[in-house]
């Protein structure tokens, strides 16, 4: 994406983001799934300027999205990421938006005459984008009559009342949050309304974690672990799928010692893990 221009002392160091990818399922894949889903992924916050459009609530008109003089309100900071050009740039002078409508063009027509999905996921920062992006990509017909998901995790309010009236008159789009119990970002800002339909979590149900925090609630490993594991209130947390646990510490300290897992290892040497070739990460310490 392309950074909105800033003050010189909130400047970002790069005027250009990588801030996802389009992934489109294999002939094997398709015959798994029994359609050919186009997979479009946005993350988080990663660089220092995308705090400011985190905060950034400022309702500001959707009218690129919405055409008419009817358009719903959305918080700022997060259209700006999607929307924001810069014809002067030296890396990529459209949008973030005008990048992915015109993949995802591309991707429809290339499979027009096959059975297609196409699904949209991000985290945080990257839910509320994707949100704009699944919205934008049906309200404008460029799904042709295909269904459109939008997975999300951890995702915030993205816009107003007549925000989500005109999501719940798109028959073509379906909206899944998952929440995870303490995490306060999906309830913000409290201004703005909720879409979709919200499925809940609760991670400190895992007997792997050490007590929870506010950043800790957030993070999307620890969303991921929570999705694998949890059962609902009245059940056992029980991990269904083979997902590694180390992955909860890659930019935090919420594993238990006992699994022995440095924190954030996610770093250069990545502090002695090594991936082995069952996919899991280990601990390579000769001194344990």
């Amino acid at each position: 994406y392309v950074q909105i221009a800033r003050p010189p002392l909130l400047r970002p160091r790069r005027t250009s983001n990588w801030m996802g990818y389009v992934a489109v399922a294999t002939d094997e894949g398709k015959k798994v799934l029994g359609r050919r889903d186009i997979v479009v992924a946005w993350r988080g916050t990663v660089q220092r300027s995308e705090w400011f459009n985190d905060v950034d609530v400022r309702k500001t008109s959707a009218g690129e999205i919405f055409t008419g003089d009817d358009a719903p309100y959305v918080c700022r900071g997060w259209l700006d990421i999607y929307t924001t050009v810069d014809p002067d740039s030296k890396h990529n002078k459209n949008s973030a938006r005008e990048q992915i409508l015109s993949e995802i063009k591309r991707l429809v027509e290339k499979y027009k005459n096959e059975q297609v999905s196409i699904t949209f996921t991000g985290h945080s920062l990257g839910a509320a984008v994707a949100t704009l992006n699944a919205i934008d990509v049906v309200q404008n017909g460029h799904n042709k009559n295909f269904p459109v998901t939008a997975i999300l995790f951890a995702c915030p309010r993205v816009g107003d009342s007549k925000f989500l009236q005109l999501f719940n008159n798109l028959e073509k789009l379906r909206v899944l949050r998952i929440e995870n119990k303490g995490d306060v970002v999906p309830d913000l800002p409290t201004n703005y309304s909720e879409v979709g339909e919200r499925i809940g979590i609760n991670s400190e149900n895992s007997p792997y974690l050490k007590p929870g925090t506010i950043v800790g609630q957030h993070n999307l490993e620890v969303y991921l672990h929570g999705v694998t594991g949890f059962q609902g209130t009245k059940r056992e947390f029980k991990l269904e799928l083979n997902r590694d646990i180390a992955l909860v510490n890659k930019s935090l300290d919420y594993l238990k010692a006992e699994y022995h897992v440095p924190e954030s290892w996610w770093v250069m040497k990545n502090k002695g893990m090594v991936k082995g070739d069952d996919g899991h990460w280990k601990l390579i310490d000769h001194d344990l």
